[in-house]
């Protein structure tokens, strides 16, 4: 026993006079998940003074107090026929930041979608940005619209 002693306390002098510090469990900071970073919105610029007019409805939509007024109000310039790609790329980014609900971002999606002038912009802004949305099952919804989509000539 004796033999034992006088290394363990040898060892444990050189580790104290050394200045060696132990940590067990680490930094709390560094279990934190890190934000992944959003992708850019799609630069639009309007084509006419009609577009400025629709751009300037879905800017003043998201002044809009509660999420349930602008999903309204985005639902209802995303059933709107004759919308331009520009005015549906500007809907679609502005839909994805300003609505706090997986549900009302996927039911403005998928309404846009469905309208018979649904662009191909439209389309590549939804899949660019299509991790804003938190849930999978919201993510499989609006590509399954979309590819319904595809399917109809």
């Amino acid at each position: 026993m004796k033999n034992l002693t006088t290394p363990l306390f040898l060892t444990a002098s050189w580790i104290l006079a050394s200045g060696c510090v132990v940590s067990i469990g680490g930094n709390e900071k560094t279990h934190q998940r890190q934000e992944v970073p959003k992708p850019s919105p799609v630069v639009v610029v309007a084509a006419n003074t009609e577009d400025s007019a629709t751009l300037a409805e879905i800017d003043a939509i998201t002044k809009l107090a509660f999420d349930n007024g602008r999903r309204d109000g985005f639902m209802a310039v995303a059933s709107r026929g004759g919308i331009s790609p520009g005015v549906q790329v500007h809907l679609v980014n502005t839909a994805l930041r300003s609505l706090s609900f997986d549900a009302a971002k996927v039911e403005v999606l998928v309404q846009l979608t469905q309208n018979p002038t649904f662009s191909p912009a439209a389309k590549e802004a939804i899949l660019r940005q299509i991790d804003l949305l938190a849930f999978e099952s919201s993510k499989t919804t609006v590509l399954n619209a979309i590819q319904e989509r595809a399917k109809t000539p």
